[in-house]
């Protein structure tokens, strides 16, 4: 694929949001286009919530008993043992990886090649 091709979205947020179509640049989509986010289902931040992730795990999925934890390396190194020791205190397993640091579909292929033997019901990620 060429760095163009790359760079080019594959579609217009303009195009997609807009209730009266794209007639305009597809970075300035126009009046009347929602502001979109596109996130995982639930994001949770602030004080304490390292320290509360099997708690939030075991109320927010319903069933969860395995989950897929990809963290940034200095995450693992300063809050790894007590992510892990929370999940446990809620019957939670955890199969932990480290960001690989780029995004990409080849990282998506290569934990889901990991994960979808063990079962994982759910992915926790922390980083940023």
């Amino acid at each position: 694929m060429s760095a163009d091709a790359a760079a080019t979205p594959s579609f217009s947020h303009g195009e997609v949001y807009n209730p009266e179509g794209c007639r305009c640049h597809p970075r300035r989509p126009g009046r009347g286009t929602p502001k979109v986010l596109v996130a995982p289902p639930h994001y949770i931040q602030g004080p304490g919530v390292l320290a509360a992730l099997g708690r939030y795990t075991s109320k927010l999925v319903r069933g969860c008993d395995k989950v897929g934890l990809l963290i940034i390396p200095y995450g693992q190194e300063q809050w790894g043992r007590m992510i892990e020791q929370n999940f446990a205190e809620h019957s939670i397993a955890v199969s932990t990886e480290v960001f690989a640091g780029i995004p990409s579909y080849e990282e998506v292929d290569r934990l889901t090649a990991l994960w979808r033997p063990l079962g994982i019901k759910a992915v926790v990620a922390i980083g940023g």
